[in-house]
This record gives C-alpha cells, sequence and structure tokens, in this order.
C-alpha cells in the first residue's frame, strides 16, 4: 500500500471507553497508539512519515449509556479503537 515514491503522512489516533481516570486512559491510548506505530514500522514503513497520539476517551463514536441510564457494553467496545489515516501528497 505504502511503497514506491509516492508521498504520504500517516496519523494514528488511539481511543478508549470512559471507564477508568483521565489519566489512565491518556497512557493506555497512548500505548495502543504506540503498538500500532510499532507494528506498521515493522510493515516497512517510513517512521518519518507516520505520527502517533492517543487520546483518551475523547470523541467517541457512541454513548456509553442507553436513554434510561444503563451502561451499553457494546458502546464501549466501539469506542476503543484505534484510527489509521493515511494522507497522500503529489
Amino acid at each position: 500500500l505504502l511503497t514506491g515514491k509516492e508521498s504520504y503522512q500517516v496519523f494514528i489516533h488511539s481511543y478508549t471507553d470512559k471507564t477508568g481516570s483521565d489519566s489512565h486512559n491518556k497512557k493506555l491510548s497512548m500505548r495502543r497508539a504506540r503498538n500500532a506505530y510499532n507494528h506498521l514500522a515493522g510493515q516497512n514503513i517510513d517512521k518519518s512519515n507516520m505520527q502517533f497520539e492517543g487520546f483518551g476517551a475523547t470523541n467517541p463514536l457512541v454513548p456509553e449509556h442507553f436513554p434510561d441510564g444503563s451502561d451499553n457494553p457494546e458502546a464501549r467496545k466501539a469506542n476503543r479503537r484505534t484510527e489509521i489515516i493515511v494522507k497522500y501528497f503529489d
């Protein structure tokens, strides 16, 4: 995918659910992002073209509670994620 002479930048963004403290979630999401970065580097993606960041529980995809206030475990799963964004340049 990222071979040849094209110019690109890879952004790795990791998130957690809202369970746990902000500090814990930030560290956990950074660890997830770093693991993805290391995996891609092991696949010969140039490290100088990659950036990673952990955002903790910010930017959830879905609400983690049902309208009645009860917990939604499936939503929490969806919010624990790593997004990889590839931007190509001319």
